[in-house]
């Protein structure tokens, strides 16, 4: 089954992109908390830990 036989336009729309977030939000979602500093920082390079921050707080 296609995910365009799911899914209509709209909704296929509004999950691939991102919501528009204000100030306050964008600090709130993509700030880390500890825990979460030491699991990124679990990676090497700065490209990695960058990547997973991202994915962190962008996949949920």
């Amino acid at each position: 089954m296609a995910t365009q036989d799911v899914f209509s336009a709209e909704e296929l729309a509004r999950l691939r992109g991102f919501p528009e977030l204000n100030r306050a939000e964008l600090i709130r979602y993509f700030t880390l908390t500890g825990a979460d500093e030491v699991f990124v920082r679990q990676f090497r390079t700065g490209r990695n830990v960058l990547g997973v921050a991202v994915q962190l707080w962008t996949l949920p």
